[in-house]
């Protein structure tokens, strides 16, 4: 399974479960992909999201009785099928042309279209369907004949399908579009080739990976899209879509015209909630600036009264003292423990300062550095100040 790093499109999602567990009952899918490049440094695109959002909207129709897990770990490994899906009520039959041959347990494997179907991934994925039965709290909890698996890709695997029905005796026939089911096997099996799946039952995992055939498409699409413009979801596929059909917008056809009308439509909807979110922060912050206004009214207003309290605790001390000499020396002490009390606010005061706060005598200049102590916002400040 390549591109890992899986990362569901979940978020506003209230269907997708995104931790690794198996619930019994329930439907879960799990997507694989993640951001990451080739050995030679390429950028690769992440396909695996994009399909997985796809695939729960083929569904969406049927979302009230499906729950979607991105991520399912099997056993203490990291071997990660890509998409689970568990049927909530088995006695709800599916309706999706896809999900037809469903039972309880329906285990999915998606290969983008850069990638090939081979023999070998037939036999890996029966081996993670064969693991995930086996791998429960008790014998036989998951039966065989609750299982189902679909493999999904793009092109058609000649090779596999001849091994099939040559080597294993397998009949392959095909449903309907794009749909072709293998028998012989004990676990049903389909095979889905999303470039001949029909534009009127599956137009997403259609357009998902193969070029928009018409001005048509690329118009249902949009129709599509508009309705859903707000779900994440459609928004994951549809960004895969224009990345893999940028090559139009350079042929000057309909087909250009009309991916260009819709790529405007997209952008300038993404351009309008980016401005909005900008507006949002800036807003915030005028509100903050203003509570922060007020904030500092409201500790300028506790300074000066604590300025009045120091001045009144000084002029009490100093009449009980009952001298004028101890008036002095009790307003000066007073005074002085309140400019080193705000000074200490910012830290150590250094010891050269503070002796020269203590030896000043003059009540004019303590005044003074009682004020300025209360305005500063450094210990520096206040020092580079009082010598100003």
């Amino acid at each position: 399974m390549n591109e890992k790093q899986r990362t569901a499109h979940s978020a506003d999602n209230p269907y997708v479960k995104r931790t690794p567990s198996r619930i019994a009952g329930e439907l879960i899918v799990t997507g694989d992909a993640g951001p990451g490049r080739s050995s030679s440094g390429k950028k690769i695109r992440q396909w695996h999201p994009a399909f997985f959002a796809g695939l729960q909207i083929e569904f969406e129709e049927e979302k009230d009785n499906l729950i979607f897990e991105s991520e399912h770990q099997l056993g203490r490994k990291p071997l990660g099928i890509d998409v689970l899906i568990i049927r909530k009520d088995e006695s709800i039959l599916p309706q999706k042309n896809i999900g037809k041959i469903f039972r309880r347990y329906n285990i999915v494997e998606y290969k983008s279209p850069a990638d090939y179907l081979s023999i070998d991934d037939f036999y890996k994925v029966l081996g993670y369907a064969y693991l995930f039965k086996s791998d429960t709290a008790h014998v036989d909890e998951i039966r065989i004949a609750e299982l189902t698996v679909t493999l999904i890709c793009h092109r058609y695997p000649v090779k596999l399908i001849r091994y099939l029905r040559e080597s294993c005796g397998d009949a392959v026939t095909q449903r309907e579009k794009g749909i072709y089911l293998v028998e012989g096997e004990k676990i049903p099996i389909q095979i889905i080739l999303t470039s001949r799946l029909s534009e009127e039952k599956n137009l997403w995992l259609k357009c998902l990976g193969n070029p928009l055939e018409s001005a048509r498409t690329v118009e249902r699409l949009a129709a599509a899209y508009r309705r859903k413009r707000k779900n994440s979801l459609y928004e994951a596929v549809m960004d895969m879509i224009i990345q893999t059909n940028t090559q139009y917008f350079r042929e000057g056809t309909d087909m250009c015209q009309a991916l260009e009308d819709l790529f405007d439509e997209i952008m300038g909807e993404r351009f309008k909630k980016k401005l909005e979110n900008e507006l949002e922060k800036e807003v915030k912050k005028a509100l903050e600036k203003e509570v922060k206004k007020e904030l500092e009214k409201e500790v300028k207003k506790e300074v000066m009264a604590r300025i009045d309290l120091a001045t009144s605790q000084a002029k009490t001390q100093a009449k009980t003292e009952g001298r004028a000499e101890g008036k002095v020396e009790g307003r000066i002490e007073a005074t002085t423990e309140v400019i080193l009390e705000f000074l200490k606010d910012f830290g150590d005061i250094p010891e050269e300062l503070r002796s020269k706060i203590l030896m000043q005598r003059d009540t004019d200049i303590l005044g003074r550095w009682v004020k300025l102590a209360a305005r500063t916002d450094s210990v520096e400040s206040f020092r580079m100040a009082m010598n100003g």
